[in-house]
């Protein structure tokens, strides 16, 4: 008959060895998931709401930080909104040629084209030629609509117009903001970029407002 092991009577180095020999897979699992169950409470608890979102396609690498979640933590403040619980979520790392080619190229292009069909953003910015490829889909909105009367009199020599589908008229989709105050203060485009407004789901009139502070035009500046 087998003896059976009275873990008081062993020495403490004897009892670790044995416990580890024999629990060892029981202790592993419970340990993973004691873990597991701390990062999921933790994401949960630490996860911030996201008021709206700003898509960047083609922004510079080298300025692409993980803190750009934080960039306009400013005018949210401005705004009312607890940035300890609120965000604007910031979408910087898509990138495509939208003259290129080929299965990655057209896999980028077709995610852009889902965020924006799916309500995924409020905000998008992008340089010229891909502005314009993404504004023949119908996915910018008129910016008339959008911005006071004043700022579009103001940027009428750099509006970017797209064609309506259904009627073949012309309508203002975005504006020109090349070498501007933000493209040089955050490095993001360093080259041409035009910004527009998509049929995102951001509350209080926040795409206007994040793309007044973007002109320069809003609060926080």
């Amino acid at each position: 008959m087998e003896k059976k092991v009275v873990l008081k009577d062993m020495e403490p180095k004897d009892r670790v060895s044995y416990i580890w020999e024999y629990y060892k897979w029981y202790i592993i699992v419970i340990t993973f998931a004691v873990i597991f169950g701390i990062y999921l409470i933790f994401s949960y608890a630490t996860r911030k709401e996201e008021v709206a979102h700003v898509l960047m396609v083609n922004a510079d690498l080298e300025a692409v930080s993980d803190d750009d979640n934080r960039m306009f933590d400013g005018l949210l403040s401005d705004n009312g909104y607890n940035t300890a619980k609120q965000e604007v979520a910031v979408n910087d790392g898509l990138h495509v040629d939208p003259t290129g080619v080929g299965q990655n190229n057209y896999y980028t292009f077709s995610s852009i084209l889902t965020i924006l069909e799916a309500g995924g953003a409020d905000v998008y910015l992008a340089d010229p030629e891909t502005f314009d490829l993404i504004g023949s889909t119908s996915n910018l909105k008129d910016l008339s609509t959008v911005l006071p009367e004043d700022i579009m009199e103001k940027y009428a020599d750099k509006l970017v117009y797209a064609t309506d589908e259904e009627t073949k008229e012309e309508y203002p989709c975005g504006i020109e903001i090349t070498g501007n105050e933000w493209t040089k203060e955050t490095g993001l485009y360093s080259g041409e970029c035009v910004i527009g407004a998509a049929y995102g789901d951001a509350r209080d009139g926040l795409s206007e407002k994040l793309i007044s502070y973007i002109l320069g035009e809003g609060e926080s500046h």
